[in-house]
């Protein structure tokens, strides 16, 4: 892994918690609060998330790396579309927590 990555772990860690139990499953409603956050900072709307969210594909065996790629291929578009370093976006969440 990355050092980002492990970086990132570490500080979710920093209290003991977040490596216990099931911590893939718990991160979902996490991971949904942080995108749709995102998706309304960028301008979105209750009406058109609402319109699209009968076209999202919910095939819950796909493969996760897949999504994991489209995630972070998105995250690119708008840090390049904002002249922001996603990058170093992420080493400035990890600072402010330090």
């Amino acid at each position: 892994m990355s050092e980002l990555q492990n970086r990132i772990i570490q500080r979710l860690n920093s209290d003991g918690t977040y490596l216990q139990g099931d911590h893939v499953y718990s991160r979902q409603e996490q991971y949904l609060r942080t995108a749709l956050a995102l998706y309304f900072s960028m301008g979105g709307t209750v009406e058109k998330l609402n319109q699209t969210l009968p076209t999202v594909k919910r095939e819950p065996y796909e493969d996760i790396g897949d999504r994991i790629a489209d995630v972070v291929v998105e995250i690119a578009a708008v840090s390049h579309a904002r002249d922001l370093d996603m990058v170093q976006a992420a080493f400035n969440w990890i600072d402010k927590r330090a």
